[in-house]
C-alpha cells in the first residue's frame, strides 16, 4: 500500500504530537511527576468558562414586569423589581470547586456527552426611574445604585444573586469541550 504526499504528511504530524508528548512524559517522569490528559471535568469547566464569557455577559434578561413582551435569558425562579428596565448580564463568577460532571453518553473513549452543574453569582445590571432608585435599594431589591449620568430620568442598578448553572457539554477527550446548549440557570 502507498501513502500519498497527503497522508504521508498527516502521519508524520501524528508521529511528531505522539513524539512531543512522549518527551513531556519522560521530563515529567525526570522531575518526579506524572503526566495525565486533562480529565473531562476539566475540558467541560473550559468549556463552561468560554461559554459564560462569550454568550452569558452582555444577554438580555427576561423576567421585568414593565416588559409586556418578555424576551431575553430565563432565569428560574428569578423575581425582577417591576420598576426596572433593559435587564441585562453584566458578569458571572463560576465557582468552580461547586462543578459536578455527570457524563451521559461515552463514544469510542474519545468523547463524552455529559451535563456540567456550577454554581455561580450573576450581576444584572438594570435602567430605573431616578425616582424609584433610592426606595429599591432600601428595600434590598437591587444592590447597588450609580447615580452617574445615564440619562437625566434613569439610573443604573444592579442586582447579584446566587444561580446554578446546568450545560450540555460535548467534550473531545483529546483536548477540548463545547457546550452544546445552556440547559437551565435557577437562582440557588
Amino acid at each position: 500500500m502507498t501513502l500519498n504526499e497527503a497522508d504521508q504528511v498527516a502521519v508524520c504530524i501524528d508521529v511528531e504530537n505522539f513524539l512531543a508528548e512522549y518527551e513531556e512524559e519522560v521530563r515529567l517522569a525526570e522531575e518526579g511527576q506524572t503526566y495525565f490528559a486533562p480529565a473531562a471535568k476539566d475540558l467541560a469547566m473550559d468549556a463552561a468558562e468560554d461559554y459564560v464569557e462569550n454568550h452569558l455577559v452582555g444577554a438580555k434578561v427576561a423576567g421585568s414586569d414593565f416588559d409586556p413582551y418578555p424576551s431575553g435569558l430565563e432565569i428560574d425562579g428569578l423575581v425582577l423589581p417591576s420598576e426596572i428596565e433593559s435587564p441585562h448580564i453584566s458578569w458571572v463568577a463560576l465557582e468552580v470547586d461547586s462543578a459536578s460532571w455527570d457524563p451521559y453518553e461515552a463514544f469510542e473513549n474519545t468523547m463524552e456527552l455529559g451535563q456540567l452543574e456550577c454554581r455561580a453569582e450573576v450581576n444584572i445590571s438594570a435602567h430605573v426611574h431616578r425616582s424609584e432608585a433610592y426606595s429599591l435599594e432600601q428595600s434590598g431589591e437591587v444592590d447597588a445604585v450609580d447615580l452617574g449620568n445615564l440619562e437625566e430620568h434613569y439610573v443604573e442598578v444592579d442586582l447579584t444573586r446566587h444561580v446554578v448553572l446546568q450545560f450540555n457539554i460535548r467534550v473531545d477527550k483529546e483536548m477540548s469541550g463545547q457546550v452544546e446548549h445552556l440547559d437551565k440557570i435557577a437562582i440557588d
